[in-house]
């Protein structure tokens, strides 16, 4: 592991139920180095039917442990920082916008659902002049945690 890491703290101490969020960063500051990181903006893919799910509940919605799932996910990458989130939606956009509709994230919409690549293009306008590394999650993944997507950022950066 290099010294200069920008995303080198872990997620050490922090309890089991708690990882998603724990050990959060300042936008600009690694608390361990005490560095500036470069900027990151998450892109959380949630627009697909949910098909097999086989249920009239969007399947960023389907409760687990009481939450929607997408929330989750919003969780673990909340506790990267990020300077922006956009969430791509596509079927029943306003549903999932609305449920989720808060203070640091911005929705994407996808008319026609025409896999992953083209949901991750219609983030362009929202990340337009953006400078930094963009993580991009899959919005059905809700055993992902902070220090997983710290990993896998980390990992990008060496």
């Amino acid at each position: 592991m290099k010294d200069d890491d920008p995303l080198r703290s872990e997620d050490k101490g922090c309890p089991e139920s708690n990882s998603r969020s724990c050990g959060s960063m300042s936008p600009r500051v690694d608390p361990t180095t005490k560095k500036l990181r470069r900027p990151l903006a998450v892109v959380v893919l949630a627009g697909g039917k949910g098909t097999r799910m086989k249920s009239s509940i969007h399947k960023m919605l389907q409760p687990l442990a009481g939450r929607p799932m997408l929330e989750y996910v919003l969780m673990a990458a909340s506790g990267l920082s990020p300077e922006l989130t956009v969430v791509v939606v596509g079927h029943d956009a306003e549903v999932v916008s609305a449920r989720f509709r808060k203070s640091g994230i911005s929705f994407a919409y996808q008319a026609e659902q025409l896999g992953t690549g083209h949901a991750l293009l219609q983030s362009r306008r929202i990340l337009k002049g953006f400078g930094g590394d963009i993580l991009v999650v899959n919005g059905d993944a809700p055993l992902i945690t902070t220090g997983l997507l710290r990993r896998f950022y980390r990992n990008h950066l060496i």
